[in-house]
């Protein structure tokens, strides 16, 4: 996947490759609650680059107004299973439109043998 900041203005793209953003810079999230933020990202082309990938974020920065440190996870440590990280699987597969071709091909000789049959019988065989 191939990250356009065009795209996103309310990301950056670090010199690591890992893309960043505030969006939810001084949102307070209560314990059990959740908030979204979009990225779009663009695929980049090639047989190569089909299956299953799995895209992840974490939360990298935290801080509430007393100061406490989060009990469950650490902000920018890659620890899977902490509560600051998610990940969701993403299927990319190619789609080359050549069925309908296919189908439609099929479909014209079928009626052409049928109409050929019909004329041979029709005017050969009488």
């Amino acid at each position: 996947m191939k990250f356009d900041p065009k795209d996103n203005p309310d990301w950056r793209q670090l010199e690591d490759g890992s893309v960043v953003t505030n969006k939810l810079a001084g949102t307070l999230l209560e314990p059990g609650e959740s908030a979204e933020v979009q990225i779009i990202l663009t695929w980049i082309n090639g047989a190569q680059n089909v299956g299953e990938k799995v895209n992840w974020a974490e939360i990298s920065k935290d801080k509430n107004d007393y100061d406490a440190p989060d009990v469950d996870s650490t902000p920018d440590n890659f620890e899977k299973g902490e509560d600051d990280i998610d990940s969701s699987p993403v299927i990319l597969a190619i789609k080359t439109g050549g069925a309908k071709i296919y189908i439609g091909l099929t479909a014209i000789i079928l009626l052409t043998f049928a109409l050929g049959i019909d004329l041979i019988k029709k005017y050969v065989l009488e």
